[in-house]
This record gives C-alpha cells, structure tokens and sequence, in this order.
C-alpha cells in the first residue's frame, strides 16, 4: 500500500509445497525480507525466484547500484532476476510438453518491492515477465498470490470508503493491509494463513534518509482493535436498521376501551 508518507508491505504466512495435481504441505514461513534496512521485498509464486529477488536486490544494493544510477533501479532488478524467470518458462514450457499446459501456471512469479526513489516512498510491481510497475495515487495499492482474487475488491471497497481522492497516510495503509489480509485468511479455502507479518517503509525520525520497520505482534495488535471496531461500527448499523424496520411495521396501539 503506498501512502502519502511512506509503503506498507504485508504478507500471511503460509507456504505451500505441490505436486501438480493437489497441494501436498502447507508450512507457516515469512514472505517478506529486509534488504540494507531501507528495501522490503517479497514475492509468490516458486520460493526460489523470490529468494533470487531478495539475492540480487541486496547484490546491487550493496554494490551501490542504487546510488549511483537511480534512474537505472528498476531495469538492474529486471536485468539481474530475469535468467532465474527465463529458466523457470524454459523448464514449465519441457514439462508442459509431458504433463499439461498448467504446469506453465507453476511458473508464474510476481515480485513487491518498497524503496525509496527520488528521495519519496515508492511501491513497485514486478509481473511473470519481470516488467515494473510502480503504484501510484489513482491505484496505491497492490496484491499478489493465490489471496488476490479476495484481497483486491476488498482494498478497493475500503479505499472508495476512506481515501477515494488522496493517499492514504501510513497508519490508515497499516490498518487497511492488515485488514484485507484477515479477510482473505477467513475467506479463503487455503492457502492463506497467518501469521501475518507487516513491515513499513518511512522517513527517519530526524526526517533524513528513509528505514525500514518490522511492526511487532504489540503494534499489529493495535491495528487489530482498530480493525475489530470498524466491523462493530458496521454492525451497529445494522442493527440500527433493523430497529427501525421494527418500528415501521409496528401495529398501531390499541385504542382505550369506550
């Protein structure tokens, strides 16, 4: 979620191990990695392409990519992942050969990650083709995984509701990402799970340079209150209307005896 002061990354915590028929496993792990204390990066799909983003992101950060060429970032990321992808198509493309064209949907990997660039927060898609995609204010925020398909109506309800004309600021983006993944963990059949882990990306307290926070189960516990409130409030509403549906169609009092 991009905010107006700073991205919010969130991600459940299951891991799930397939053959190509059904799932076999389902392991709780952390999705998100922490890159130089200033980069969060995660990704689905193969486990193995989003530890070669977080490989080669930190590679470059360490060399000084970055800083030296930030007009470059994004196509040194896409440069440097790309021949894991491409082996992952060329190998899915063989297999698919003997197996079935859906075991090409196993190679489908797709890539988050939050940075500062040009001196601001910025929020970062990259797709099954390692092409970037940077969110913006008229689409803030991003959702990938087998959870998509719940989380993404469900954040753009929530953004009509409370921002529809302006960033989120970073408490709010907290609260909606930690509230959208609790609604894919109870929608879901499977596959999404917690512990659900959220990591900010913000300006220093002295207001130079940008850091890295992982937000503890104290803090998340917070936002869960916050979220639990929210769902009371829209209860009490219907409640509200259900008292006053009760009233329309009260018979009207007897009258006195004659």
């Amino acid at each position: 979620m991009k905010c107006g002061d700073g991205v919010v990354v969130g991600s459940d915590g299951a891991a799930t191990f397939c053959n190509i028929s059904q799932t076999r496993i389902q392991q709780p792990v952390r999705k998100l990695s922490i890159i130089d204390g200033n980069i969060i990066v995660g990704a689905s799909g193969p486990i193995g392409i989003g530890q070669a983003y977080a490989f080669e992101i930190g590679r470059l950060s360490k060399a000084g990519n970055f800083k030296k060429n930030p007009e470059k970032i994004l196509s040194d990321i896409r440069a440097a992942v790309w021949p894991y992808v491409e082996k992952e198509w060329k190998g899915a493309e063989v297999a698919g050969k003997v197996i079935g064209p859906q075991v090409a949907q196993s190679a489908f990997s797709y890539a988050v990650v939050a940075m500062s660039f040009s001196d601001r927060g910025s929020l970062f898609q990259f797709n099954h083709q390692c092409s970037p995609e940077e969110a913006a204010k008229d689409l803030p925020f991003i959702a990938i995984g087998s959870g998509q398909h719940l989380a993404d109506p469900f954040l753009a309800f929530l953004r009509r509701i409370f921002w529809p004309k302006t960033l989120p600021i970073l408490p709010e983006g907290i609260l909606a990402t930690m509230w959208s993944l609790e609604h894919a963990i109870l929608t879901n059949a499977g596959g999404v799970s917690r512990p659900i882990q959220i990591i900010t990306l913000s300006k220093g307290k002295d207001g130079k340079g940008w850091a890295v926070t992982e937000l503890s189960e104290e803090d998340l516990g917070e936002h869960r209150q916050n979220m639990l409130d929210a769902e009371q409030a829209l209860a009490n509403c219907r409640k509200g209307q259900q008292a006053a549906s009760e009233d329309a169609v009260a018979p009207p009092p007897m009258p006195p005896p004659a």
